[in-house]
Parts: structure tokens; sequence; C-alpha cells
């Protein structure tokens, strides 16, 4: 998963990371807790709705104010275009974690989007099958079998076909290259 920047932020975002791992390293809650050493000016973090990229942002936003001073808006976006267009046009600057898989290429070949790497989280985008299916169909963790299983997955409104469900609107998944 990567980290993203817009043009003007990746540098106070560089340091905004060192903050984080020096406060972390800090021998008493109340040494780091000491307050912002000057204005690092102002910072929009994209906030997308899954719950350990809002801690993550969350984090981010408050060492950037408490230790740098920066002032950081928090703005609820759509994964995706919605979001490095907000970057292109200049009211994003940093999105904690992205799990697009390059998606981003577009603007970043245009400069509006820098990738700034990984950003240490370690996850896996993949398929939940409950353990009774396992148990009763060993097969089905294997996604080239799935199709053998389709009718167990009809519903009324999937045309007699089995019905994909990948979470909430603008989760990125990967289940159209799995199946």
């Amino acid at each position: 998963m990567k980290s993203l920047f817009g043009r003007r932020s990746a540098i106070v975002t560089a340091v905004i990371a060192t903050a984080l791992v020096i406060s972390g390293c800090s021998s008493s809650v109340n040494d780091s807790a000491g307050g912002a050493s000057g204005d690092c000016g102002s910072y929009a973090i994209a906030m997308h709705a899954w719950g350990g990229y809002t801690a993550s942002a969350q984090v981010v936003a408050e060492v950037a104010k408490q230790e740098l001073g920066c002032t950081i808006t928090q703005t609820t976006l759509e994964e995706g275009p919605v979001t490095y267009d907000a970057m292109e046009a200049g009211t994003i600057d940093v999105v904690i974690e992205d799990w697009g898989g390059g998606r981003w290429k577009d603007w970043t070949d245009r400069g509006a989007v820098v990738e700034a790497g990984e950003n240490g989280n370690i996850g896996i985008i993949g398929m939940y099958v409950a353990p009774w299916m396992v148990e009763k169909y060993p097969d089905i963790t294997d996604s080239k079998n799935l199709n053998k299983y389709a009718d167990l997955f009809k519903t009324a409104d999937s045309g007699g076909k089995g019905a994909w469900f990948e979470g909430p609107t603008g989760y990125t998944t990967i289940g159209e290259k799995m199946v």
C-alpha cells in the first residue's frame, strides 16, 4: 500500500513522518506533549472510509498540529479518482494510504500526484470464505473454482448467476481480477 502526496506537500509530509518516529521514542508522554514549535503551514488530508486509514490519518494530523504547528484539515472523499482530482486541484495534499495498485498513474504522469512509496502498513486484499463453507466445499477458497458454486450465491437480483459482494461502495477490491 502506498502513500500519495500533492506536489507541494511531499517535504512537509516527510517531516511529519519523522516527527511521528521521534515522538514515539520519547521517554514520557509529557515530554512529547510540549506543543508546536512553529508554523509549518496548512495541509489537507483526504479521509477514506475505513478504520485503519482513519486511525493513521488522525495520528498524522495530531502530530502535525501538536508537534509541528501545522494547520490540518481532514476532508472525507471516495477513494481513487475523486481524491486524485482533488489533489490535482490543490484541495487535498496527502493520502495516508492507497490500495489502488497504481490506479493513480495518470495523475503521477501529469505531475499532479507524487508517489511517496510504502507507508509501512501491511495488508492483503482478498476473499473471505466462511469456515463452514470451507469444511463443506474445501476447494471453494480457490477463486478459479467459484463458478462451480455459483448456485450457492444466487440472489433474486443476480439473474440466475451467483452474486459477488465486495464491500461498501468506494472500497478498493480485486474481485474482478480474482474471478
